[in-house]
Formats: structure tokens, C-alpha cells, sequence
């Protein structure tokens, strides 16, 4: 399928998906790979998360990459070592990469397995991470590492609308949150590999 236009895609393997879901590019990749559930028990197995990366013509993701949400209560009371943001992004990766050609057509580019290299997760990843406690606990929780803060990753709302709050440690309630992967970040981690 490696070239081939998402529309010629979905021809070929009789999809009966909605392309406007905001799931449609993840569903798509998992029939690639030949899936017709909503996961991939092998890739589960082996503790693979599969990614669907849209990149601009230029080359460039369209968006950020996003994490679940955290509960800043909890996210205080972790450690990095062994926090649940560092087990999240130190599993492997499978890219499955669409990319805009010239006439606007999205077109299958390029799958790959990638992993964060521990020099970034341990350092500027880290370094983040601790911000955004620090920032929780001092209730700062509505200022956390914006993406000009970082060359890999930030902080930003992850919520259905306003009303999809969690409580902080200072009692308030705020929007939820989650940790992002800059797309800059991930266009070098793409051309990488």
C-alpha cells in the first residue's frame, strides 16, 4: 500500500468506515496491518503503540501527538523514574505515516517502528515532566511547559470541551491536560528513521 492515495486504500479493502470519524486514518491503518477489531492484539503483545502521523506536504505533521490525560493529583505523587508518562513513552512505536502529495491527495508514505531515544527521555523529556509537577504543586496548574518551553514535548488541554475537568492538588477544578510530542520532534524522528 506503500504510495497509494488513502482513497485507493480504502477502495481496495472494501472499507465501510465514516471518513469523516475522527478515528478514520487510525482504522484505516489497522486494516493495513490486516486488523478488523479495535486493536491489535499482537502489537498489545508486544507492547507496541500503533501511531497515525499525517504529515503536510512539506513534510511536516499536522498535529502534535497526544498522550491520555492526566489527573494532576496523581501526577504529583509520582516519581519520574516511575511515573506513568515516562512507561508511556519509552514502549515502541509503530509510525503508520500518510503525507499530502501535490494534489492534495493523502498518500501512504512510509510505516516504521521507532522508540524514544533515552538521551531525550531522560533529559529534556524529564526535565518537562518535573516542571509540570513543580508548576501542579505550587498551583500553577492553568501555567504549564508550553511547546516554545521544549523541543520535544509540552503540555496543553486534552478534553471533550471545558466542562471535562479534573481536580488539582489546591482543590480547584481545571480543563484536562496531557503531555504532547512537538511535531517538529517528530518530523526529525520520521526523517530518522
Amino acid at each position: 500500500y506503500i504510495g497509494l492515495p488513502i482513497k485507493k486504500i480504502h477502495q481496495m479493502l472494501n472499507l465501510d468506515l465514516n471518513t469523516r470519524a475522527y478515528n478514520y486514518y487510525s482504522k484505516v491503518a489497522l486494516r493495513i496491518l490486516g486488523v478488523t477489531t479495535k486493536k491489535a492484539e499482537e502489537f498489545e503483545k508486544a507492547d507496541v503503540v500503533i501511531k497515525t502521523i499525517r504529515l503536510k506536504k512539506s513534510g511536516m505533521p499536522k498535529e502534535d501527538i497526544s498522550f491520555p490525560y492526566f489527573k494532576y493529583k496523581e501526577l504529583v505523587e509520582e516519581e519520574w523514574e516511575t511515573s506513568t508518562f515516562r512507561e508511556r513513552i519509552q514502549k515502541r512505536f509503530f509510525f503508520v505515516v500518510f503525507q499530502y502529495n501535490e494534489q492534495g491527495e493523502l498518500v501512504l508514505r512510509k510505516v516504521m517502528f521507532w522508540g524514544m531515544p533515552y538521551s531525550d527521555m531522560d533529559k529534556e523529556v524529564k526535565r518537562v515532566w518535573e516542571l509540570t509537577v513543580e508548576r501542579i504543586k505550587n498551583g500553577k496548574a492553568d501555567a504549564l511547559p508550553k511547546k516554545s518551553d521544549s523541543t520535544i514535548c509540552h503540555v496543553r488541554p486534552h478534553a471533550k470541551n471545558k466542562y471535562d475537568t479534573n481536580e488539582t492538588p489546591d482543590g480547584r477544578f481545571l480543563v484536562k491536560k496531557c503531555f504532547w510530542l512537538n511535531a517538529s520532534y517528530v518530523r526529525k524522528q520520521l526523517e530518522l528513521g
